[in-house]
Order: C-alpha cells, then structure tokens, then sequence
C-alpha cells in the first residue's frame, strides 16, 4: 500500500525526493491513511495526522487532513467526497475534538465548506529591510543552529511558547525534528538563541533566491532574543530582507487554514470556562461553520496554526 501511496502522492503533488522521503519515512502510517481502490488499485487517497490542540489552557484531541489527492484520471467521480465524509466518521469515531487542514489553493476552500470546514486559521507576514548594527541587549544571546531537536530544553522551550496561544495546534519533538530536516533539505536550519545556557528563542529559517530570508516560525522570550536571531540567520544566509511568519492579526492576514469542530459540546464547556458566553448566544445551535468559527474565536484571529509539513 505504502508505495501505492507514494507514487500517487508524486503524480499530484510533485514534490522533491528529499520531502517524499521525509514524510514517508517519518510521518506517514498505513492505519491513518483511507483510501478508495478501483481495480485493485489506489486512485484516491488522504492522511490523517493526530496532533494536540492547546485550547484556552487545555489540551484536546486535533486531527490534520493531508495529503488528499486523487488521480487525474479519476477526478470528478465522486472518490473524493465518498472518502472525505468517511474520514470525518472515522475522527468523530476517534474521538478527535476537532479537525483541520490547509487548503492547496484558494478554489478548495469552497471545496472543503462542502464538509463543514469554515476558514478558521490566517497568516501574517512580516517584511523586515535588516539593518546592519545589533542593540546591546541582542548581543548578549548566542545563538546557534539546534542540531538534532530531541525531548530537552529546546522542545520544552518550543511548547512552552506555543501553549501561550489561546488557540493553537502544538508541535512535539518528534514533529520539531521533522521541520528541522525539512528546512535543511531546502538549505536552512533550526537556530537557537540562548541567554545565560537556557533557551529563549528559536526559529525555523530557509534562504531564499531573491536575497530573502524567510522565518517559517519565530519563537522568543523578548524583543532582544528576536533581534539577534533575525539578524544573526540574516548574515549568515547573506540576506538583506527577512519575511516572517507571526501570528496572525486582524487587519493584516490572509485566509490560511480551516477547520471544522467535531466534539462542540466538549470545545464549548472549555471555551466558557475561559471566556464569557457569545454574544450572539449557543453556538452549538448553529451550524457547524459558524459553531467552528465562534469557537476557535476567527473573530479576533485566535487560532494559529503554523510549521505543517503538507
């Protein structure tokens, strides 16, 4: 099946070896991947990925839909619905609290509504033109690419920061890991910054050809620790420009990942526990697009979700 999986996930997608092989070394499962058979053969196919969500302090079950394709010569016939409402069964059935995904282009979040996905993730970036001095304060952190990011201070620094979010899906070691490599194979690296032996920030960094370094995730403590990571990856990667990724804010963010609520009852009794009632009442006496988006607060751009592979 695996390699089924693979030549499938080549022809829609057309990824590099270096990331097919990631994944399907890494990442990939037989038992989380449903797939549709025609003739014996695997014409469509889609990956379901456990992860944890912090939701305002609590951690709930999250699964992330990926890698949903199908073949070109099998497209429009069906499978692919057949398969997506067979899958939300199956995490309800799992007991996943919620589900959520990114859409491959801006079409399929028209698509995906169809199942009861709502636009429930945005993304900002930053455009930063780097300057050439460092404040004092930066310059007391070292910093340092992570090597191999194992369970220790560097992942526990990483959850620290994320589980901060009122609403955001987490990243284990094992996840950090893979972002890591990822990013090596596109030439970039994980890059530490510490202050007195103890992490206080991080970032996920890749060079880029126009002389732009992009910072796919940037974690810190304070504006001293982000300083001298942006500006130490910089030079490294002789860039003048650096594009960040940070948590996405009202008036400047872009439509960058969906979700739907599986479990609203469970996600509500903590979301009250956290918040006063909706203004516009129960949520769960709405439908389920407007339940997901009260709930993950889209309103103020509450969810985050950042670093997935697919």
């Amino acid at each position: 099946m695996k390699q089924q999986i693979i030549d499938l996930w080549k022809t829609a997608f057309g990824d590099s070896d270096a990331f097919v092989n990631l994944w399907f070394e890494r990442i990939y499962r037989d038992e989380q991947t449903p797939v549709v058979r025609k003739n014996g053969r695997i014409v469509s196919a889609l990956q379901i990925i456990p992860y944890e969500m912090i939701y305002f302090g609590e951690r709930i079950p999250a699964a992330y839909v990926c890698g949903v394709c199908t073949l070109p010569s099998e497209r429009g016939k069906g499978h692919m619905t057949m398969l997506m409402r067979q899958a939300l069964d199956a995490m309800r059935e799992r007991k996943f609290a919620v589900t959520a995904l990114i859409p491959g282009e801006g079409w399929l979040f028209d698509y995906y509504r169809r199942f009861g996905y709502e636009t429930a993730f945005d993304r900002s970036v930053e455009t930063l033109r780097l300057r050439t001095h460092t404040s004092p304060a930066a310059a007391t952190c070292r910093v340092a690419p992570s090597g191999c990011i194992a369970e220790g201070a560097i992942a526990s620094f990483y959850d620290r920061m994320q589980s901060a979010h009122s609403c955001a899906v987490l990243h284990c070691a094992g996840d950090l890991e893979n972002i890591r490599l990822d990013c090596l194979a596109d030439g970039g690296d994980c890059w530490v910054a510490f202050v007195d032996g103890r992490p206080a920030g991080m970032t996920f960094a890749v060079p880029e050809a126009d002389g732009t370094v992009l910072f796919k995730e940037i974690a810190c403590d304070d504006r001293p620790a982000r300083d001298a990571l942006i500006r130490f990856v910089a030079k490294h990667y002789h860039a003048h420009t650096a594009r960040v990724h940070i948590p996405p804010a009202v008036a400047f963010s872009v439509p960058y990942g969906m979700a739907c609520v599986l479990d609203a009852e469970r996600m509500y009794n903590i979301y009250l526990r956290h918040n006063p009632a909706p203004a516009t009442g129960n949520p769960l006496r709405t439908n389920i697009a407007a339940c997901t988006q009260t709930l993950l607060r889209y309103d103020c751009r509450a969810g985050y979700m950042n670093l997935m592979l697919d």
